[in-house]
């Protein structure tokens, strides 16, 4: 049961995990100064959302009592 368990959470989250990575790599096509007009400031804010929810992921994954 137990190895069930995990590899249906190694399924769904290799699916999500490549969604992810192929919704960055559509988002950075903005990236394109020929089509899209951007400052440092706009760029620095996008990043800041994505880096916040990073974390907030990441935490919910990690346990409160590891000291690692």
């Amino acid at each position: 049961m137990e190895k069930e368990i995990n590899d249906a959470f190694r399924s769904q989250a290799t699916k999500r995990t490549n969604a992810v990575i192929d919704r960055i790599r559509i988002l950075t096509q903005c990236s394109n100064r020929n089509a899209f007009q951007f400052n440092n400031d706009e760029v620095e804010e996008m990043f800041d959302a994505i880096e916040t929810e990073l974390k907030i992921a990441k935490s919910r994954f990690t346990s409160r009592f590891s000291f690692s």
